[in-house]
């Protein structure tokens, strides 16, 4: 038996055929037909492919993308399921078979995923052993000279953090395709400080906007240095800061502004407004957070009312660095462009 196989046998896997196809009891899988998403039952997977039971039937070469879960699972938490696209291959009487694998070169790539993502996360359920092969074979690809400092990173965490790493590898790797860059290595120095710092925080606020950074530096006209200036100002908030920072983007994008970034007005906002944002009720703790976020030069400066009156509202105009920031988090390597009044309109 291949160390493989017997990896997936301990991932929950029964063997039943010599070809390594293996049986899912408890699992099922969605996709989107164009009217609606559709569960449909597994009935059998590999390390490589899987056989739908299905009525729908799609042209080989077709490529798409599955959602699997356990069965009857009904929370949306991501830690339960895990999107994969697939490439159809075969048709069958009860369904068809897909393979998770687009370009066949990369079979042993994605073998090696699974069988490093098995043997070093303990991974004992399919879905955390595909969760975790994905996002080890998207590090992998962006860079390929990190794979050993990866593998050994990981393993000095605690499974915690390595969930961490696992969620924020996979938000990116969509971010990633979403945007379709160039090809590019990202140095094993640059990646580990993201995952590092990434791994960190439990909040999901954060966590995508780690994934945002690890996903803009796979752009081709993003240097590390300009990169490791953006990694190194988000280790410095928390998901408060971050909840206010993307508020005041938010606001600035559907004001909007002129040539040579130039508001047309600063843009205030009251304190009720900041604490249903954060979820702060003490005025001393916003302050303080604003503060911080002016002094790493993401924000305007607040200005406090004469003698002793309450502050009752505050500024939130972000500087050009921090709607940069807020790019990066976002998986983008340029600052914003304001929103046009018909977009905000269909937004809306």
């Amino acid at each position: 038996m291949s160390i493989l196989r017997n990896l997936l046998l301990k991932a929950g896997l029964s063997e039943r055929r010599k070809d390594g196809r293996l049986p899912a009891h408890g699992l099922e899988v969605s996709y989107w037909t164009g009217l609606e998403q559709k569960r449909v039952k597994v009935k059998d997977i590999s390390a490589t492919g899987i056989f739908l039971l299905t009525e729908d039937r799609w042209v080989p070469g077709a490529v798409v993308q599955l959602t699997m879960q356990k069965r009857g699972v009904l929370d949306r938490d991501s830690r339960l399921q895990v999107r994969l696209r697939a490439r159809c291959v075969r048709l069958g009487d009860d369904g068809v078979g897909l393979t998770f694998v687009e370009e066949p070169a990369r079979s042993a790539e994605w073998s090696r995923s699974m069988a490093n993502a098995a043997n070093l996360l303990a991974a004992n359920h399919p879905i955390r052993l595909f969760r975790a092969t994905k996002a080890l074979a998207f590090l992998f690809r962006i860079s390929p000279c990190a794979e050993a400092q990866i593998l050994q990173f990981i393993g000095e965490i605690s499974v915690e953090r390595a969930e961490h790493v696992i969620e924020v590898a996979l938000q990116a790797e969509e971010l990633e395709t979403a945007r379709k860059p160039m090809p590019v290595d990202i140095s094993p120095i640059l990646l580990l400080r993201i995952l590092d710092f990434g791994s960190r925080s439990s909040d999901a606020r954060t966590q995508q906007c780690w994934a945002g950074i690890l996903a803009s530096s796979c752009l081709a006209e993003t240097p590390d240095d300009a990169t490791g200036r953006f990694v190194l100002m988000l280790s410095k908030l928390d998901r408060d800061h971050i909840g206010i920072l993307t508020a005041a983007c938010t606001r600035a994008m559907n004001s909007g502004w002129q040539e040579g970034f130039v508001f047309s007005s600063v843009l205030y906002c009251n304190l009720h407004e900041i604490s249903t944002i954060t979820g702060i009720r003490n005025p001393v703790a916003i302050e303080r957070n604003l503060n911080h976020l002016h002094q790493l030069g993401l924000l305007e400066k607040t200005i406090r009312p004469l003698g002793c009156a309450e502050l009752d509202e505050v500024n939130i105009t972000p500087t050009s660095f921090g709607l940069q920031l807020y790019a990066r988090c976002c998986g983008d390597s340029e600052m914003p462009q304001a929103l046009e009044r018909p977009a905000l309109e269909l937004a809306s």
